[in-house]
């Protein structure tokens, strides 16, 4: 078997279930994953399949009901909640589906409240959040409001905050999937761009067809398993 440490994230055996009242309903039944440093990972599934419950669980956000979650060798499932939620600050991006922005903050303050919350302090903030606006190209929006910034850039802005503080992974949960086809591909190639020039490890929830012809790995989620496409 091999040492989770030599893995970016690793599952092993892991099932999932919630139960509501009298009602059992399984996610995940021995699913298994490997990702390793730079790799970029497309997970394909139908609607309430478990993507979102896979990021997850990677993500420090959900627990598994059996077998074991790693992030950089740390055992996310024997991990108490302090521990969890500094994984998650400093470990791990995340860019969701709507960008959940903060309405009242400027594109670049959105990314800079990200810095603060992993501990930065002072101009290495300014800096690190206009360095990670300019590589999404962002440059001249950095003073807007999320509601004057269009979808596609509202998510840029949600992708500089994710990279900016230099996770470990960045977990991105259907990130064009408010967005029109064409809007869409340019958030497709931005992210492929990022990965390939930044060498940052993506695991990606879609059904964005230009993301998975640049992954290392496609997976593919049904009835609870995890199966490579």
């Amino acid at each position: 078997m091999n040492d989770p440490h030599t893995f970016i994230a690793r599952m092993e055996n892991v099932s999932k279930s919630y139960r509501s009242g009298e009602v059992q309903r399984t996610v995940f039944a021995g699913a298994n994953l490997k990702v390793c440093a730079g790799d970029l990972i497309v997970v394909y599934g139908p609607s309430r399949c478990g993507k979102t419950t896979l990021l997850n669980l990677i993500g420090a956000l959900d627990k598994a009901t059996s077998g074991d979650v790693w992030i950089e060798g740390i055992n996310l499932s024997k991990a108490d909640p302090r521990h969890l939620a500094d994984i998650r600050r400093k470990k791990i991006g995340c860019v969701f589906q709507y960008g959940n922005l903060i309405s009242n903050l400027t594109a670049l303050e959105n990314v800079e409240v990200a810095l603060e919350a992993v501990g930065m302090r002072g101009a290495v903030v300014r800096e690190r959040a206009m360095n990670s606006l300019s590589r999404v190209g962002l440059t001249e929006e950095t003073e807007q409001f999320p509601e004057q910034l269009s979808g596609v850039k509202r998510q840029r802005v949600a992708i500089a905050r994710a990279l900016a503080k230099d996770p470990a992974l960045v977990l991105a949960d259907e990130p064009t999937g408010n967005l029109d086809e064409q809007d869409s591909i340019k958030i497709a190639e931005l992210m492929t761009r990022l990965h390939r020039d930044l060498g940052t490890t993506f695991i990606v929830a879609t059904h964005n067809q230009t993301l998975s012809q640049m992954a290392s790995h496609v997976y593919y989620i049904s009835r609870g398993r995890l199966m490579g496409a």
